[in-house]
């Protein structure tokens, strides 16, 4: 679990929700929440749902949960045209080799929208990005990127004035000076691996951005890079924070991965669909409802529907969600777009040992084998 913080004001000025309804709202979708101070209210996460661990991930739940905007496929994509720069990758880095990287164009960020761009970096490090062994993000104000070539390479004795500091130090400095270095210089033991625009350095991956590319309430173009060991994991928080920049107005534009052999386009933006049985879906939840409600319910947690065959509803998930296996997780979200508290309660038949005979006594056939 994870929790993270909101300012109330953004729910306020957003949606036009009280704190008290917000809440109630969270915890209807299954994540618990409450009053932090005046300010804020806190959000506890669940493993399977990172979206939520943005400002603009909770935002988007209880707009989509309160009717306030409808899920469309053609919103979530990026910019037909291309963005100029490219970013060519070292085909010998070993320790974290994939890369992912988007353009955000016209940002407006606050006090408030920085810091929960910070916060919901480090939620991702620490959650689904394993401490940033598997994936680290960095963000830099694009309009102090030199040139339209990025390299992303193994590093040696090069030197930059990291984030935050005033001085320029080597990489082995910063592992050595900084906080983030000391706390993550093991993720570097392998080599150290580093992304450079003309002018030199802008990120010492998985450690720190330059102070050079930091992004402050003046930032209106973002570059947004992931590095890590797993490719799909690397595309998906970059989709992730092209997504919440969408929501906030803002232009998203690709960026040209360049590997050894191919090229690649991130990011990747891509709607998955589902084909789900009406039968299923009301056999699973034990109470016939209607194909109308069925969809309405869906759309409430944000995703898209088709009716095209008779008994079967076409479910397209948004890039943001990662959460979908199979159809009983889009029946869990129909449960839950639905209420729970609408289905009615069933005393459930529990067996005994011995009850229903020795040839389904699983504990006997164990003591049995031993």
């Amino acid at each position: 679990m994870a929790v993270i913080t909101i300012p109330i004001n953004k729910i306020k000025h957003s949606l036009g929700l009280d704190e008290e309804r917000a809440i109630n709202i969270l915890e209807r979708l299954g994540f618990p929440a409450g009053k932090e101070d005046e300010e804020k209210i806190w959000v506890e996460t669940t493993p399977n749902r990172p979206d939520m661990l943005s400002t603009g991930g909770v935002i988007r739940a209880l707009r989509h949960y309160c009717g306030l905007g409808s899920a469309k496929k053609d919103i979530y994509k990026a910019n037909e045209n291309e963005s100029d720069l490219i970013i060519q990758v070292d085909e010998n880095i070993k320790s974290r080799p994939y890369i992912a990287a988007c353009l955000i164009k016209e940002v407006h960020l606050d006090k408030n929208g920085i810091e929960g761009l910070m916060q919901f970096q480090e939620k991702i490090h620490e959650t689904i990005g394993r401490k940033r062994k598997k994936v680290a993000i960095g963000v830099h104000d694009a309009d102090n990127i030199y040139g339209k070539k990025l390299i992303y390479k193994i590093g040696w004795d090069e030197s930059f004035v990291p984030l935050n500091e005033k001085k320029e130090m080597r990489l082995e400095e910063v592992l050595k000076k900084t906080e983030k270095g000391k706390e993550y210089a093991d993720l570097c033991k392998e080599e150290y691996v580093i992304i450079c625009d003309e002018k030199g350095i802008i990120s010492f991956p998985p450690i720190l951005n330059s102070e050079r590319t930091k992004v402050t309430e003046k930032t209106r173009n973002i570059l947004v890079e992931a590095t890590g060991t797993h490719k799909e994991t690397v595309n998906y928080v970059v989709n992730l924070l092209a997504c919440d920049f969408i929501d906030e107005g803002a232009r998203i534009e690709k960026i040209k991965i360049k590997y050894k052999g191919k090229e690649e386009q991130t990011p990747t933006m891509e709607w998955k669909s589902m084909k789900c049985e009406v039968e299923k879906i009301n056999k699973l939840i034990g109470k016939q409802i209607e194909d109308n409600t069925i969809i309405s319910s869906l759309n409430k947690m944000g995703l898209v529907c088709e009716k095209k065959e008779k008994n079967k509803i076409e479910v397209f998930i948004p890039p943001y969600r990662i959460d979908f296996m199979d159809e009983t997780d889009v029946i869990e979200d129909v449960l839950i777009g639905y209420g729970y508290d609408k289905i009615e309660k069933k005393e459930l038949q529990f067996y005994q040992v011995g009850e229903v005979g020795k040839e389904y006594n699983i504990i006997s056939k164990i003591k049995e084998n031993l």
